[in-house]
């Protein structure tokens, strides 16, 4: 049985990717953008669907990025490449917005242009502080003796807890970034078990989830099946994780490259003030929520989306490159990585 490819870009991955970000995107377009409470009719039962794919693209980008973390030895530059980049949108975001009085300059926007400390993406906040602390996990999992029964029963308790009693100490971010983790190296752990299982098992199930988060959402107006936490989302994030696996292995030049912006994606729209505000107001959504229109409107968020940050993506990775052939950046990122490698390191 073969597993994902680590040595080269797989364009069956980076496809989902792709579509996890657009997914994050047309969810906000139902949440942030009203369309679930402002449309009607047969406009509202599409978004009563598109919401559903808001928190399962978060799901999504985080399980594919521990697939790949866990087969890696920890190092700083992946953690500072983010970081960069998080900043480098904030940034290029916020900076305009201020010139051209669409904001106004205050202590709260003040820490908006900070993402790490000001909260601006509350997933790249949380993959940071994970990837930092993810060796000492590495360390637990590799000393546990059974480890398969303690991540059933992690994830069990994430389910029933967090699900059930939404105030509690289990609704936290890291805490849904520890279930996810166990839960792909769980995979890994048992590949040849989910390899072996039938591809239409996954299908019906990734399909059976939507239409019950669906059809809850539309009966009750409550989206509580479509959180982080939800049950019906957790099943479905996992069955696409495990099609990726079975699925062959392809090399498609465009689709890697998309793929590759799928981060900056999240980046350019989920920036608060464009997600809460000003991306819906620039395309007029309210005008078009309750027409056939909307449609062409979401392809045009969609398109002009992925063009501007796929021209942010190329300006953020040469200014990237740019200071990393510095030498006293260059000696401290490797200073940094020696001295963290050296603190997570351990011996069989």
């Amino acid at each position: 049985m073969n597993d994902i490819n680590m040595k080269r870009r797989n364009s069956t991955i980076e496809a989902i990717r792709i579509v996890a970000a657009i997914g994050i995107l047309l969810g906000h377009s139902a949440s942030k953008g009203g369309g679930l409470d402002d449309s009607t009719g047969i406009n509202n039962l599409v978004f009563n669907v598109i919401v559903c794919f808001a928190n399962w693209g978060s799901i999504i980008l985080a399980m594919i990025s521990f697939y790949f973390m866990y087969a890696s030895k920890p190092n700083v530059y992946g953690i500072i490449k983010i970081w960069f980049k998080s900043i480098f949108y904030s940034f290029s975001i916020a900076i305009p917005l201020l010139i051209m009085h669409r904001v106004e300059l205050d202590y709260s926007n003040i820490i908006q242009l900070l993402p790490i400390i000001g909260r601006t993406y509350w997933f790249v906040c949380t993959w940071i502080v994970f990837a930092l602390f993810r060796p000492i996990l590495d360390y637990a999992i590799y000393k546990i003796k059974y480890f398969n029964r303690l991540c059933l029963a992690v994830i069990i308790l994430f389910v029933c807890g967090s699900f059930i009693y939404g105030n509690s100490v289990l609704s936290d971010e890291l805490i849904y970034f520890l279930c996810w983790y166990l839960m792909i190296v769980y995979i890994k752990q048992n590949i040849e078990k989910v390899q072996n299982i039938p591809t239409y098992i996954y299908m019906v199930l990734i399909i059976a989830s939507v239409c019950i988060m669906s059809m809850f959402n539309i009966l009750t107006g409550n989206l509580k099946l479509v959180e982080v936490n939800s049950p019906f989302m957790l099943i479905s994030s996992i069955c696409v994780i495990c099609l990726l696996i079975k699925l062959p292995a392809t090399d498609i030049k465009l689709i890697n490259f998309f793929g590759g912006i799928s981060l900056g994606i999240y980046l350019f729209h989920c920036h608060p003030y464009i997600k809460d505000e000003l991306f819906w107001k620039l395309f007029s959504f309210d005008k078009y929520i309750n027409t056939p229109h909307i449609y062409i409107v979401l392809i045009i968020i969609i398109t002009s989306t992925i063009i501007t940050t796929a021209i942010m993506e190329i300006v953020c990775s040469y200014i990237y490159q740019k200071i990393l052939k510095m030498k006293i950046i260059r000696k401290f990122i490797n200073n940094l990585d020696k001295i963290f490698k050296e603190i997570v390191e351990f011996k069989e």
